[in-house]
C-alpha cells in the first residue's frame, strides 16, 4: 500500500503531545547533530510554568491583600492613636475646669463666708445702734418732755391751745384735791 501524502492542514489536531516528537539540534562532542525532541517535555515544562505563575499570581494577590489588611490596620490604629489624642486633650481641658471650678468654688466659699462673718458683725453692730437708739429715744422723750418750759408753750399756744390747756389745768386741780384728801384720809386712818 503507497502512503497517502496530506497537507498538514488536513491533518487532524491533537489535544495532547503526548507521544509526539519534533526534529532539533544539538551540538555533541562539537558537531551538531539532528536529535529527536519530545513535544510531552515541552508541554510538561509549559505547564508547570502556568502552574508557577498561576502560584505566583495567588501569591501577589494574597501579598496585595495582606498589603491591603496592613494598610487598614495602619489606618484604624492611626485613626485610634488620633481618637486616643482627642481623648487625652479632652481628659486635660476637663481636669483644668474642674480644677479651675474647684478654685471658683473654694474662692466663692471664701467670699461667702468673709460675708457671713461681715454680715453677723453688721448684725452685732446693729442691735448695738439699735440699743442705744432707743436708749437716746427714751433719753430724747424724757428730755423732751421736760426741756419745753411752760412759758415757752404759752408763747405759742393758740385760743384752741389756752382752752384745751385751761380744762387741764382745772382736770389736774381737781386731782390734786382728791389726792390730797385720799392721802389725808390715809394718814388718818393709820393713826387711829
Amino acid at each position: 500500500m503507497a502512503i497517502k501524502k496530506k497537507k498538514i492542514s488536513e491533518l487532524t489536531l491533537s489535544d495532547n503531545l503526548k507521544g509526539l516528537y519534533t526534529i532539533g539540534v544539538k551540538l555533541i562532542n562539537g558537531v551538531q547533530t539532528s536529535v529527536k525532541v519530545s513535544l510531552e517535555y515541552i508541554q510538561t515544562a509549559y505547564e508547570n510554568a502556568v502552574k508557577a505563575t498561576n502560584s505566583a499570581n495567588e501569591a501577589a494577590k494574597s501579598a496585595n491583600n495582606a498589603a491591603s489588611s496592613a494598610n487598614t490596620a495602619t489606618s484604624n490604629a492611626n485613626k485610634a492613636t488620633e481618637a486616643a489624642k482627642t481623648a487625652t486633650n479632652n481628659a486635660n481641658e476637663a481636669t483644668q475646669q474642674a480644677k479651675t471650678a474647684t478654685s471658683n468654688a473654694n474662692s466663692a466659699t471664701q467670699k461667702a463666708n468673709t460675708a457671713a462673718t461681715n454680715a453677723d458683725n453688721a448684725r452685732k453692730g446693729l442691735e448695738e445702734i439699735k440699743s442705744a437708739t432707743e436708749s437716746a429715744t427714751a433719753n430724747a422723750n424724757k428730755a423732751a418732755t421736760n426741756a419745753v418750759s411752760y412759758t415757752h408753750l404759752r408763747a405759742h399756744e393758740t385760743r384752741h391751745d389756752l382752752v384745751c390747756r385751761l380744762l387741764l389745768e382745772k382736770k389736774k386741780k381737781k386731782k390734786k384735791k382728791t389726792k390730797k384728801h385720799t392721802r389725808h384720809a390715809q394718814k388718818t386712818k393709820r393713826h387711829k
